[in-house]
């Protein structure tokens, strides 16, 4: 479609996961993105980090870039599958324009 644009969505999961792992959480959010009609471009694991501040008095969180492509309406479908997932502290999509070098040639913890 011509009227697609790439977005970017961030995504915190909660830090209590990690014993269970967090590919099905991961999963999940990208099944979200191809059942709204985006296509995955690149994925950014950052892995576990530190929260700039408190979400619910929790102060860590595992973080993951998405990058896909998509119409207009996706972002909404998107938004409203992930809002469902408690597991899922915050996320936010934006339109991207710079798609940052290491996940575009698939370098550090990105995935072409």
């Amino acid at each position: 479609m011509e009227d697609q644009k790439i977005y970017e969505m961030a995504t915190i999961f909660r830090p209590e996961l990690e014993e269970a792992g967090f590919d099905k959480y991961i999963e999940a959010v990208e099944k979200s993105i191809v059942s709204a009609g985006g296509e995955i471009i690149a994925k950014d694991d950052w892995g576990m980090r530190e929260l700039a501040y408190p979400i619910k008095k929790i102060t860590s969180g595992y973080y993951v870039f998405h990058y896909f492509k998509a119409d207009h309406a996706a972002p909404h479908k998107i938004r409203d599958a992930v809002m469902l997932n408690e597991n899922v502290l915050r996320h936010m999509i934006i339109i991207n324009e710079y798609m940052p070098d290491s996940v575009k040639k698939g370098g550090g913890d990105g995935e072409a």
